[in-house]
């Protein structure tokens, strides 16, 4: 029995009748706890299978853990449990064809959405900066990525607090760095979605746009905090700054809902440097 976790987002691969005991708690409630956290973190060079001691107050047995990597990338990892006897080579073998099936279809789920992204972004960058084509056509290429002007919207903009100075202490490299966004882009999805909430997003500069649809007026109130928790979960020392707009209606409205956000930021920015 096991499960993967995909860096940003979740996969689970379950045994559906599992015999009890802590497995019974939600898998992502048992990678929150500090030691199994602590433990990713240290997995993250690794390729190959590693065998992991109990953790005694989770009253789990041994674990094997198996990465999920696309190239040089880790999408995520396969935790099994030795429930019976001690894994043998010809398992370890076993597993690791497996953690490459996984792999194979998280790269094709992750690269639809790529492609889906892109589409999205560059709708929104048409829209938020000026090159607007006619009401028909905005029409048509927001249907198409379901984005409604009958319904309640909210732009924000999402800056990452010092990423500099975050990048030098992490020694992170630009794959590093684009890792961090997209982790940033797939948790606002994740919060959102547990609401019945979409998200539009687009890069500009070192900042994420995204309008939230549909929304209402204490939205935004209970959507950053949950997301400002999740990412000093995912990466410790990172912090963001985000600026928000009224709520609002129409396509026309979200260019004056864009700058609103962006001054907002600024001024939080201000008064909390």
């Amino acid at each position: 029995m096991g499960w993967t976790e995909k860096t940003a987002g979740s996969m689970s691969v379950t045994d559906p009748n599992p015999p009890g005991g802590w497995w019974e708690r939600k898998p992502e409630r048992f990678l929150d706890h500090p030691t199994i956290r602590k433990e990713i973190l240290q997995l993250t060079s690794d390729k190959k299978p590693s065998r992991l001691g109990p953790v005694t107050e989770l009253e789990t047995m041994s674990r094997v853990v198996v990465p999920v990597m696309a190239g040089t990338e880790h999408l995520g990892y396969v935790f099994v449990l030795e429930v019976e006897r001690e894994l043998q080579e010809q398992d370890f073998v076993t597993l690791e064809q497996a953690a490459t099936i996984i792999a194979l279809e998280m790269s094709k789920n992750i690269a639809i959405l790529e492609a889906r992204r892109r589409v999205e972004g560059n709708f929104l960058d048409d829209l938020f900066f000026g090159q607007i084509e006619s009401e028909d056509m905005i029409s048509r290429r927001a249907a198409y990525l379901g984005l409604d002007p009958d319904l309640s919207s909210m732009v924000a903009v999402v800056d990452i607090d010092r990423l500099e100075e975050y990048i030098r202490h992490q020694k992170a490299n630009e794959g590093s760095i684009q890792k961090i966004r997209r982790d940033i882009r797939d948790l606002i999805a994740a919060v959102v979605a547990d609401r019945g909430v979409r998200a539009f997003m687009t890069e500009a500069g070192d900042s994420l746009i995204v309008v939230f649809q549909p929304v209402d007026s204490s939205f935004h109130e209970e959507i950053l905090e949950e997301l400002l928790n999740r990412v000093s979960k995912k990466h410790q020392g990172l912090s963001l700054s985000i600026g928000v707009s009224p709520v609002t209606k129409g396509f026309r409205n979200l260019t004056l809902s864009f700058t609103k956000a962006k001054q907002s930021l600024l001024l939080g920015k201000k008064i909390f440097p």
